[in-house]
């Protein structure tokens, strides 16, 4: 078979993301949408949250200076504009599964 795209990587924090992001597309009409989706974003919070974490225990003037503080520092941003997106998608009765599904599946992570 061929290797999931989260396999292919060495960084624990992508390989993450490409989970999150496989779940995401692999998302059907068939399943509750509203608890799929607050199960994935529940993951990117304990996500984001393990990041702030990491940026938090660097010393303070890294934190803004050095590469890996800003690469953290973006990974939060991201992580909070995914959260975001998914969070203010309406998953009620009145909408289309399949509207409510493309919603979703649109949403990925866009940082490094």
């Amino acid at each position: 078979t061929k290797p999931r795209r989260s396999q292919l990587t060495q960084s624990d924090f992508l390989g993450q993301i490409y989970d999150i992001e496989q779940r995401l597309s692999e998302m059907t009409v068939e399943e509750d949408l509203e608890t799929s989706r607050d199960e994935i974003v529940d993951d990117l919070r304990n996500l984001q949250d393990e990041v702030q974490e990491r940026l938090d225990n660097m010393p303070e003037q890294l934190q803004d200076s050095s590469s890996s503080g800003m690469m953290l520092q973006e990974r939060v941003d991201e992580l909070d504009s995914m959260l975001s997106d998914l969070e203010n998608i309406e998953c009620d009765e009145e909408r289309q599964k399949e509207e409510i599904l493309e919603e979703i599946q649109n949403i990925g992570y866009g940082g490094s």
